[in-house]
């Protein structure tokens, strides 16, 4: 699977030092501080589940839970709807009434509800348990301390 060539109409240094050089004087400490790796990976471009770094040497992408969504990088569907979505509108404000957000809230609101009552279920005997036991425990009923 080839990647397609990187094309952002920026004239971008590519060269290790100078990504370097600008990671550290520009990026904030917090983000300067986790670099997991001993040489700087230098990543170019991305098509599904495959990265390319600036030398052309292919890695798969194993980490899905840094903001990779499911369905890996450059995905056909994914593009077409972004590309579709920014020659509209390419970002509104919440200060502004746009349907989608609110839409898309909605949709969000009813999962989260439903499993906050799923959680609620299990969670309300627990939660019964634990003040039980802190008013034996305030009473001075309870024989030993619980470990925890």
């Amino acid at each position: 699977m080839n990647a397609p060539p990187c094309q952002t109409g920026l004239d971008v240094d590519w060269s290790t030092e100078a990504i370097v050089e600008r990671r550290n004087r520009f990026y904030s400490a917090s983000q300067r501080k986790f670099v997991p790796y001993r040489e700087p990976l230098i990543l170019k471009r991305g098509r599904g589940q495959y990265l390319w770094d600036e030398a052309g040497r292919r890695y798969i992408d194993l980490l899905g839970m840094n903001l990779c969504i499911s369905v890996g990088h450059a995905h056909p569907e994914v593009v077409r709807a972004a590309t579709e979505q920014v020659a509209d509108l390419t970002h509104c404000t919440t200060m502004f009434y746009h349907p989608v957000p609110a839409q898309y809230a909605e949709e969000l609101a009813g999962t989260i509800f439903v499993r906050q009552r799923r959680a609620a279920r299990h969670q309300e005997p627990r939660a019964k348990c634990r003040r039980k036991r802190a008013l034996q425990d305030h009473k001075g009923l309870l024989k030993s301390k619980p470990k925890i």
